[in-house]
């Protein structure tokens, strides 16, 4: 073949090109847009569409794809050609997350298998906890806790814990707070497997009998009190519980001297008591607490429990949204201001199948200098339906409720309490009130029972 001729302008103007060419792929690795650009400027030669057409093969080599071995060692490496433009910072990030994925997922042992939106999340098994660290999240855990003397979780002078996604079997508490701070309870639920009170414990039943059934009237002759809760809390602060299911404690929720106390979303079943304990929420010397969005479920057949929300030695306490179905207790009612329970409010509830009362201001002694009895309690927007008027857990001795079946009730001495728009229906005595001075906001009349207003919405 003929050496090519330099004189020749086309030869000359095609190797021009060309070096042009290579200097700009080198320098910006953008051979690939290059190249186009240039076969549009070029004469359609056959020398001059052959030079262009080796240089872009030879700068869009693919990359060495790496083996098996050589991957894991080298799983974040960048797999982009050179004829790729280049890309912004997140970009850039996005990309190699991607590719780091991408490689090591080949490895099970390395890498969780992917999320879809439709699956759910499995909590691993584990003991009972007591907790020796602050700062510190316990999530995603199934715990059997057997023993009666044990908490499910014990936090004891801790500081920002945070307990989430949580499943707990307890014969013992669920979930014990003592002397700690800033703790956040979410999506939680607690069950109590000895139920140590019920039905079958009436007066007159001995102590064994109790125990043969595991359940007792008075629960401290066996085990301590309140050593059965699902959620036990003492001399603490900013603790905030949402999302919570809770059956067949002693008391679902008791707090003790506890400030700056929330509780959303709370579904209470088949709470088993005994007196004093025996409510879904107990607040004692502890003012300010706030209870809302509630669902409280009590059977006549299993459950044993007393008023379904208790505030005593405690002011300033909000009750707002919830559903209460069913209190069959001798004296238990629905919400109580009990004693020194100050500045009370109770709003947005509807209360059906109780028995003592629904919503009511009281103290366990008639004082008669007013000591101890609540005052300024605002009962807004209460609506009760179907209550009973002999159907208590002490049915076979013919026992029904004390106050034989009562809607509202006040004591006689409570000052500053008022009710407004609030309603009953289908009550089992036709004076359904007692106690209450100014009655303008209480009628009779009709209506549909709301929703259970609690989401819990738990990810397993």
């Amino acid at each position: 073949m003929p050496l090519l001729n330099l004189k020749n302008p086309k030869i000359k103007q095609v190797i021009i090109t060309s070096i042009f060419a290579l200097a700009l792929c080198v320098l910006s690795l953008g051979c690939g847009e290059f190249q186009v650009n240039s076969i549009e400027n070029l004469n359609s030669t056959s020398q001059s569409s052959t030079l262009p057409e080796a240089l872009n093969s030879s700068s869009q080599q693919e990359p060495k794809v790496p083996n098996g071995s050589e991957e894991s060692s080298n799983s974040n490496s960048s797999t982009s050609t050179p004829s790729q433009p280049s890309t912004s910072p997140s970009e850039n990030s996005q990309s190699s997350t991607s590719s780091s994925t991408s490689n090591t997922s080949e490895n099970p042992s390395q890498v969780s298998p992917p999320s879809e939106s439709n699956s759910k999340l499995v909590l691993k098994s584990s003991e009972p906890i007591d907790l020796k660290e602050d700062n510190f999240t316990i999530e995603n855990l199934e715990i059997n806790s057997p023993s009666h003397s044990k908490c499910g979780i014990k936090l004891s002078n801790r500081k920002n814990i945070t307990i989430k996604n949580i499943s707990i079997r307890h014969a013992g508490a669920g979930i014990c707070i003592f002397n700690s701070e800033n703790i956040t309870i979410e999506a939680v639920k607690l069950v109590n497997t000895i139920s140590v009170a019920g039905p079958h414990c009436r007066p007159g039943l001995t102590v064994q009998e109790c125990k043969n059934t595991h359940r007792t009237k008075h629960p401290e002759k066996l085990y301590p009190v309140n050593t059965h809760n699902n959620i036990w809390i003492q001399n603490s602060k900013k603790v905030k519980i949402s999302r919570a299911y809770l059956e067949k404690g002693e008391s679902g929720i008791f707090a003790y001297k506890t400030s700056a106390l929330e509780m959303r979303h709370i579904h209470c079943s088949d709470i088993r008591g005994p007196y004093w304990r025996g409510q879904c929420v107990q607040v004692q010397a502890s003012h300010g607490a706030i209870i809302s969005n509630f669902y409280i479920q009590q059977f006549f057949e299993t459950s044993s429990g007393h008023d379904n929300i208790n505030a005593y030695e405690s002011s300033d306490v909000i009750v707002q949204n919830g559903l209460i179905d069913g209190n069959y207790s001798r004296n238990g009612v629905g919400v109580i201001a009990d004693k020194d329970a100050h500045n009370m409010t109770v709003r947005n509830v509807d209360v059906i199948h109780n028995g003592v009362a629904a919503v009511n201001v009281w103290s366990g002694p008639t004082n008669q200098d007013n000591g101890g009895i609540g005052t300024n309690f605002t009962v807004e927007n209460i609506r009760v339906k179907n209550g009973h008027c002999d159907k208590t857990w002490y049915n076979k001795e013919n026992y029904g409720p004390s106050s034989g079946g009562l809607a509202f009730a006040m004591h006689p001495l409570a000052k500053g309490a008022q009710y407004l728009n609030s309603v009953y229906w289908n009550h089992c005595r036709n004076e359904a009130v007692y106690g209450v001075k100014d009655r303008r906001g209480i009628t009779k009349s009709n209506f549909e029972v709301k929703a259970p207003p609690v989401e819990l919405n738990f990810p397993w």
